[in-house]
């Protein structure tokens, strides 16, 4: 764990020395692979779908504020769903504007979860962004985490029923809106998924509070496994549970235990060991605190000698006969 800390300070310390370079790299990568991944799932412009075109928009968002990167990447996903059907864009349109007003008012500091939760659950990871969140952010963030869900299953759900929306040619849009609504409403996974999210996001960000050393580490196993329970018997109720579908949910909901676990203690290091419990007062109050040190990890010091090569010396006898 020592190497993973002194990894983390060489790149904060990066950071403190080129902060601009590295937040434009940052805002690209996270910006292009979100794009590639719209553009897999929803390419319905030719034009957006363009590589180049991802590309240069990439390299426009990271130029701008990270709450607008989101705002944009939510812009680009509307857009091509305009290319699929106007009635549905506006759908959509009005459906990210209330997310981004939600996201604005309630949760303004992790709102890159809105970018980060569909990210991970295309890779089958849906609950590593809400326990690290849990664990190191507020109560707050699991509005973040609810409404990246949200992005995702809704993007899933056009991915899905694109022929049924296409082939709908001869429905007005107001037909092709409601046939979208009903469907979302009536989308059982994506609640299910939901709920099952935010009761064991609820359940690391209360555990972690309890006065025992490493209980984020406690916290986050137990979270974990009763997000895997849930998610069993959701996808039982449903009737959807293959033998496939089993192995991704126990293999994910461990590999999440495992991830959460490193990326909580690389975000929040604390130093167990070093534990002190202290009492002080005023004139009204009692204080007892119990204080737990973060990691401190001394930088190797390293010691450069300069050597300089010697002038040769002449020998007294050559300078005479010189002289």
């Amino acid at each position: 764990m020592r190497f993973l800390y002194e990894i983390k300070n060489r790149i904060d310390d990066y950071y403190e020395k080129h902060p601009t370079l590295s937040g434009l790299v940052i805002k690209f990568v996270l910006a292009i692979v979100v794009l590639f991944l719209l553009r897999a799932n929803i390419g319905f412009n030719p034009i957006l779908s363009n590589v180049f075109f991802v590309i240069l928009f990439a390299l426009v968002c990271a130029f701008v504020p990270i709450k607008l990167v989101t705002l944009a990447l939510v812009a680009y996903a509307t857009v091509q769903i305009f290319s699929l059907s106007t009635g549905l864009g506006v759908l959509a349109c009005v459906l990210f504007v209330v997310m981004y007003l939600i996201y604005f008012r309630f949760d303004e500091k992790t709102g890159y979860a809105i970018v980060l939760v569909p990210l991970f659950c295309i890779i089958r990871l849906p609950f590593l962004i809400p326990a690290v969140l849990a664990v190191t952010a507020g109560a707050g963030s699991v509005i973040s985490s609810m409404l990246g869900l949200l992005f995702y299953y809704f993007i899933h759900y056009m991915q899905m029923n694109t022929a049924v929306f296409m082939g709908a040619a001869d429905n007005t849009e107001l037909t092709k809106i409601s046939m979208a609504l009903s469907g979302l409403f009536s989308y059982r996974e994506m609640w299910y998924s939901m709920a099952c999210v935010l009761i064991a996001f609820f359940a690391i960000y209360y555990l972690k509070k309890i006065n025992i050393n490493k209980s984020g580490y406690m916290a986050i196993s137990i979270g974990t496994g009763i997000y895997l329970i849930l998610t069993l018997i959701s996808n039982l109720i449903c009737e959807s549970m293959t033998y496939n579908k089993l192995t991704w949910i126990v293999f994910g909901s461990i590999l999440t235990c495992i991830l959460a676990i490193l990326a909580s203690d690389l975000l929040l290091p604390l130093d167990y060991s070093r534990t002190e419990l202290l009492e002080f007062e005023d004139e009204e109050y009692k204080y007892f605190v119990r204080a737990v040190p973060k990691v401190s990890v001394s930088k190797k010091s390293v010691k450069i000698k300069r050597i300089y090569a010697r002038k040769r010396s002449v020998p007294r006898k050559e300078k005479e006969e010189k002289g």
